[in-house]
C-alpha cells in the first residue's frame, strides 16, 4: 500500500480560455509527452504552444523536433509532417504568462482545499479531473446580464460544444448523497470531491464577475426645483 506523487498538466487556449486537465506521473519529458499526445488526440488542431522553459517542455520540443526531422528524411514531399511550433517564455518571467498562471491557481487553490493530505487511487483522481476541467470550461467570459431577455453569458463551452444546451441536467450521476456511503464505491467520492469544487469555485470565482460601476463623469448635485425621472 505505497503512494506515489502525481502532477496535472493544464492547456489553455488562448483564444477561448477553455482547459484541459491532464494527469502525469513524474515530471519527466516521456510523461508530458504522453500527455500532449493524448490533449492533441481529444482536441485536435494544436499548431503552436507557449510554455515556460522548464527542462521537460525543452526536452519535448527537441525529441518531437528531432522525431519529425527523421521522418521527413524518410518519406516522400506528399507524407511529410510539420512540427509543432514552440515559443517558451524567457528564463524567470513568469510574469507574463497571466493567461495560465492564473487558471493553475484558480484550479490549483480549490484542489487543494477539496483534497488537502487525503490520497485518491489513480482513476478517482482523473475522474476528478475530468469534471473539474467541465466545471472550469462552463465560467462566463463575458458580462453576465441581468436582463432574463439577454442572451446567456458566453462560456469557454459554447465554443468547445456548440449546440449543446449548458443548462440541461442531464448528467451520468446525480450530486453525492451525505453521510458514509460517499467513502464507499471511488466513484461516489469523485462525485463528492467535485460537487465540493464547484462550490468553493462558484463563491470564489463568479462572485468576482459582478459588474462594479463607478463615476466616470463629474455631475453637479440635486438642486431643490430641478426634475428629475424616479
Amino acid at each position: 500500500r505505497s503512494t506515489a506523487k502525481r502532477w496535472v498538466v493544464i492547456f489553455t487556449c488562448l483564444k477561448s480560455r477553455a482547459i484541459h486537465l491532464e494527469m502525469v506521473e513524474t515530471m519527466s519529458t516521456n510523461s508530458f509527452i504522453n500527455a500532449l499526445t493524448r490533449f492533441i488526440a481529444r482536441r485536435p488542431g494544436v499548431k503552436k504552444l507557449y510554455s515556460d522553459c522548464g527542462s521537460n517542455f525543452r526536452g519535448a520540443e527537441q525529441v518531437l523536433k528531432r522525431a519529425v526531422s527523421e521522418w521527413n528524411d524518410s518519406v516522400t514531399a506528399g507524407e511529410r509532417v510539420k512540427s509543432l511550433e514552440w515559443s517558451f517564455l524567457p528564463p524567470m518571467a513568469h510574469h507574463r504568462a497571466g493567461v495560465w498562471e492564473r487558471l493553475i491557481r484558480s484550479v490549483r487553490k480549490h484542489l487543494a482545499s477539496l483534497l488537502g493530505k487525503d490520497s485518491l487511487e489513480v482513476y478517482t483522481l482523473v475522474t476528478v479531473l475530468a469534471q473539474v476541467d467541465a466545471i472550469v470550461n462552463y465560467r462566463p467570459i463575458t458580462k453576465v446580464s441581468d436582463d432574463p431577455s439577454d442572451p446567456e453569458a458566453l462560456t469557454p463551452a459554447h465554443l468547445l460544444y456548440p449546440g449543446v444546451k449548458l443548462t440541461s441536467t442531464v448528467c451520468a450521476l446525480p450530486p453525492a448523497p451525505p453521510g458514509g456511503e460517499v467513502l464507499r464505491y471511488s466513484f461516489q467520492r469523485a462525485r463528492s470531491l467535485v460537487d465540493g469544487f464547484w462550490r468553493r469555485w462558484s463563491r470564489d470565482y463568479l462572485s468576482t464577475l459582478r459588474d462594479r460601476s463607478k463615476w466616470s463623469k463629474t455631475k453637479d448635485d440635486l438642486k431643490v426645483g430641478q426634475i428629475v425621472l424616479l
